[in-house]
């Protein structure tokens, strides 16, 4: 038989775990109720964890129509204001036509009618207008400013719900001949 194998009471005694009683008074655990440091520290850390998401994603929260009420009453209680809802995909082209002026033989004239399928009016989008020539080949563009485009007597700050806006949009000819041309709003 093995000595080192062999156990004695008091090798038991040494490995049966000490009564509270019995520990040196440093040991001790005192009697510790949870703190309310830990869980404080760590709802704070859940918020500014949550207002750093919501400050990186604001562009995308601004245009949640659902949070649209939420932030117009924040916006009342503390100094901010709220850029325009905006939906390019809302602004549906209903007619459309490029044609030259008569009486400026070197100008062209676009010709669009605009309309805003979205439930809340929005700002006039900017219009990037592109000329092709033969080949299809870029001919000339040019981007529109709303200024630019509305009437100078009747400029309507916003594009109001399911009201068609007719606009013209004029250029100079860029010395080619124009077979085709295409439009986008940004």
């Amino acid at each position: 038989m093995n000595p080192t194998l062999t156990r004695t009471a008091s090798d038991a005694q040494a490995l049966r775990p000490a009564r509270q009683d019995e520990l040196p008074e440093p040991l001790r655990r005192p009697d510790h109720r949870p703190g309310w440091a830990w869980p404080l520290l760590a709802l704070l850390l859940g918020l500014a964890a949550l207002g750093q998401w919501a400050w990186l994603e604001r562009g995308w929260l601004i245009q949640q129509p659902s949070l649209h009420p939420w932030l117009e009453l924040a916006c009342n209680r503390w100094p901010c204001q709220l850029p325009q809802r905006r939906d390019l995909a809302q602004i549906q082209v209903l007619q459309r036509r490029l044609q030259r002026l008569e009486d400026q033989p070197q100008a062209l004239a676009l010709h669009i009618t605009l309309v805003n399928r979205a439930d809340f009016a929005q700002p006039y989008p900017f219009i990037r207008l592109a000329l092709y020539g033969p080949a299809n080949r870029l001919a000339g563009q040019r981007l529109f400013s709303p200024a630019e485009y509305l009437p100078a007597q009747a400029q309507p700050s916003l594009l109001q719900p399911d009201r068609p806006q007719s606009l013209q949009l004029r250029l100079y000819d860029p010395n080619a001949d124009i077979s085709g041309f295409e439009f986008d709003f940004l």
